[in-house]
């Protein structure tokens, strides 16, 4: 016991004397570095100064905006520009399918009255002041039978065949008609055979105005055994070609009947109804991607502005 207390007494002392000298440390320092300012006024403004440009330098590298943060904010603005266009385009294509399905109504209601007035002459269809598409016409004529013009790629049913046309002289000129759809042969070498009538009378058709494929490209230069064979209905290549001119319209044949082709003709291929569903698609694709991102860039632009503000 008595060795334990006089252990225990020189540990406190010891203890207290490590105090004491530590205290005496801390006094001289703190007595040197003011010796030091009141003899050296220069230093102790340097190292005032020194202090306070890196606590200035502390506080811009906290404010500063990093690198990842920079690229994070491109990132978004760019998706948010994508986003807005992509919304753009899908409302543009949605009036664009509104406007084909007023444009198809237009065309259908003008069909339906120009059945009513009845079959014109070709010569009264040169004095017709409107549009001349759908028409339908009665007419008589001498076929040429120099040649025979085939039209290539036109499906019918699923299945792959010609539209044939032919020259017929009129009392208007020179009239292109199309005859109708024939299969196709089993080898594409060889196209099918048809009989035309050496003459029409009391033909009727629809007038026909061909349009221009720009990303068609036509390969027929020449008649080769008679025949023409084209990519598409371009009545100048077609008297370019033949040496021959040309009204700038086709009739398709109705009447009379022949059982060798097939005369589906169809004005309005898409109804107007289809070009309203496709509308309201587009419309519908719009909403979802606005709303969709409205949530995603709203949640992000928010996270954005916290973490700038800090």
């Amino acid at each position: 016991m008595n060795q334990t207390g006089s252990q225990s007494q020189q540990n406190y002392k010891h203890d207290t004397h490590g105090c004491q000298h530590s205290a005496s440390d801390v006094f001289a320092h703190g007595l040197a570095w003011r010796i030091v300012f009141q003899h050296n006024p220069h230093s102790q403004k340097q190292i005032y100064n020194h202090v306070n440009k890196q606590r200035h330098n502390n506080d811009f590298n906290q404010h500063k905006p990093s690198r990842q943060t920079f690229y994070s904010s491109r990132r978004w603005l760019l998706g948010l520009s994508l986003t807005v266009l992509a919304i753009l385009i899908m409302v543009r294509l949605g009036v664009w399918q509104l406007e084909r399905m007023e444009e198809k109504s237009l065309r259908l209601a003008s069909i339906a009255q120009k059945k009513l007035n009845g079959p014109l002459s070709l010569t009264e269809l040169k004095n017709a002041t409107q549009d001349i598409r759908d028409y339908p016409v009665a007419f008589y004529g001498r076929l040429q039978s120099d040649y025979i013009i085939y039209l290539d790629n036109q499906i019918e049913n699923g299945r792959v065949g010609y539209q044939v046309l032919a020259p017929v002289t009129t009392n208007a000129g020179q009239v292109l008609v199309n005859f109708g759809w024939v299969a196709a042969s089993f080898s594409r070498a060889q196209l099918p055979k048809v009989l035309l009538p050496a003459r029409l009378t009391s033909a009727q058709g629809i007038v026909s105005i061909p349009e221009n494929n720009p990303v068609v490209r036509e390969t027929a230069h020449h008649i080769v055994d008679g025949t023409l064979l084209i990519q598409q209905v371009d009545l100048q290549h077609i008297e370019k070609v033949t040496q021959q001119d040309f009204v700038p319209y086709v009739v398709q044949l109705q009447q009379p009947s022949d059982t060798q082709f097939v005369r589906n003709w169809q004005p309005v291929v898409m109804p107007p109804d289809k070009h309203l569903g496709y509308a309201i698609q587009w419309f519908g694709l719009a909403i979802a991607a606005a709303v969709i991102a409205g949530i995603v860039f709203f949640s992000r632009g928010k996270s954005h502005v916290q973490t700038k503000q800090k």
